[in-house]
Order: structure tokens, then C-alpha cells, then sequence
């Protein structure tokens, strides 16, 4: 199976909402609600646990108003990484610091599409 990279550069397929939903497995949605509700202090539901990435119209909750995801949409994007606007956007650089196992993915499609 092929990568599916998310706008921001997180991996779809290993994503847990995404398998969840992708394998419509309602014990995974039971879990993963109950894991990132302790991980981010949020309550979800496991009917909230649905996505099947990005560029498709089954999102997590957060992700019809996620920015980084309407910048990449809005230029024709895939993803971040190619972007000519990348290494210098605030954006991005705000999310892979909560998150920077997503800088070394971002960093290779930005540096293969130069």
C-alpha cells in the first residue's frame, strides 16, 4: 500500500481514525476515542472517530478548520512539502513543532520536487 500523507505531513494509513474507518471497525473507534481523549483532553465519541485523509470528505472533527489543510487545498497541494512557500511558512512550522516526526517527510517531498 502506498503512503497517504496528510497536508500536514502526518502518514493516513497509520493513523488510527483512519484505519478505524477505512476497516469500519468500531472496536478501533472505541479505543482511539478513548486514547486521544486522554492524550489531548478532549472527549470524544466513537462515532467522532471517522477520516479517510485529507483530500477526501470524511474528516476528523478538527480537520474541516484546520488552516494548515485550506493553505494546501487552496494552492493545488497534496501536501506541505510542496510547497515553494515550505520552509519559510509559520503554519507549518507551528504544527511540526508539536509534532516533528512530520519534519523529516515534509523535508524529502520538499527537496524532491526542487
Amino acid at each position: 500500500m502506498e503512503k497517504i500523507i496528510a497536508c500536514c505531513g502526518l502518514t493516513c494509513d497509520t493513523c488510527d481514525a483512519f484505519k478505524a474507518t477505512s476497516m469500519n471497525d468500531d472496536t478501533l473507534r472505541e479505543e482511539t476515542a478513548k486514547k486521544w481523549g486522554g492524550m489531548y483532553g478532549a472527549q470524544f465519541k466513537p462515532k467522532d472517530i471517522n477520516c479517510l485523509g485529507c483530500h477526501s470528505n470524511t474528516l476528523f472533527g478538527y480537520c474541516n478548520n484546520c488552516d494548515i489543510r485550506a493553505c494546501s487545498k487552496s494552492k493545488g497541494f497534496n501536501n506541505c512539502g510542496e510547497c515553494t512557500d515550505y520552509v519559510s511558512c509559520e503554519k507549518i512550522a507551528k504544527f511540526t513543532e508539536m509534532v516533528p516526526s512530520v519534519k523529516p517527510l515534509l523535508d524529502q517531498i520538499h527537496n524532491s520536487t526542487r
